[in-house]
């Protein structure tokens, strides 16, 4: 398999002294399932597998292997399966903080989920329909550009309502200069825009369960996401199949990253030195308010009983 094709020169030119790496020993992640991955490689696809010394560096999960990952890798003499060594430098993520079941943990200790990273564009979702939402868009755009990637917005299904333009307004009211497109996977409209945007680059679809995702990215990219997954459930790749997220290579040179539909998507906010400092500073001045709060307080004159 042809590294060009995995999206490796837009990513090395984004890099430094990745031209150290012998090309034999980088492979891209195409699917993350439960600690086992699907590498594409210039051997084909191959197992990866991640063993003591990587697992022992690791201090969180953002540490390990995600779909869109570049991977350092040694394949196995003889077989199909290569050990993972390192990651190399993510350009862009897409990522959220993520949703514990127990809400009340949610203040204690944040912990980031990503979802793709090295994408180039990420096509955020909405139909407009019950699904529109103005508050929920401008969450997952702060995320895509949290991350590095460049957001396009996609408003779905404007054959089904009379006034598509207005919505397309509000949302630009909220993101001047965004991108913003009105499209039908129906009738066809706005999609030859949408896939000239594509061309190369590795793309991820994000957007609520039933916004018409996989529709549109049938439409749009001449593929059939379900026939493709229905083949994986009874192929040698079987195994991988429980992922919801994967990596397709497209007709178009491009490349789609498919996740599963996510109503939630908070912002992963990363605890900087600005942030820490940010925090300390509240809370000094929490405590000084709190100081200046009890001097106003008159202490009562006691007298002696006489």
């Amino acid at each position: 398999m042809d590294l060009e094709i995995l999206g490796w020169r837009r990513y090395s030119q984004s890099q430094k002294n990745i031209e150290n790496f012998s090309l034999e020993n980088i492979a891209r992640v195409a699917v993350e399932n439960r600690g086992g991955y699907l590498l594409y490689s210039q051997f084909g696809e191959l197992e990866g597998i991640v063993q003591g010394k990587f697992i022992k560096k690791a201090e969180k999960e953002s540490d390990y292997p995600k779909v869109g990952d570049w991977v350092n890798i040694v394949k196995l003499q003889g077989e199909q399966k290569a050990v993972i060594e390192s990651i190399l430098p993510r350009f862009s993520k897409l990522s959220r903080r993520r949703i514990s079941k127990d809400r009340s943990e949610i203040n204690k200790q944040q912990e980031e989920q990503i979802i793709a990273t090295n994408i180039d564009i990420v096509f955020i979702m909405q139909g407009l329909d019950a699904d529109f939402s103005l508050e929920r868009l401008n969450r997952y755009m702060e995320a895509v550009k949290n991350g590095g990637a460049h957001p396009v917005v996609l408003l779905n299904k404007c054959d089904l309502i009379k006034n598509p333009t207005e919505k397309k307004a509000d949302v630009l009211a909220e993101n001047p200069g965004g991108e913003i497109f009105l499209v039908s996977a129906k009738t066809g409209h706005g999609l030859a825009e949408v896939k000239n945007l594509i061309s190369e680059k590795s793309v991820v679809f994000v957007g609520s369960s039933g916004v018409g995702k996989s529709t549109l990215a049938n439409a749009l990219l001449g593929i059939d996401l379900q026939k493709i997954q229905e083949v994986r459930v009874n192929d040698s790749k079987g195994r991988h199949t429980t992922t919801k997220r994967e990596m397709f290579l497209l007709s178009s040179g491009g490349i789609l990253i498919d996740t599963p539909g996510m109503r939630e998507l908070e912002p992963w906010e990363k605890q900087t030195e600005f942030a820490q400092e940010k925090a300390k500073n509240n809370a000094k001045r929490k405590i000084k308010n709190g100081r200046l709060a009890r001097a106003l307080i008159k202490r009562p004159e006691f007298t002696k009983d006489k």
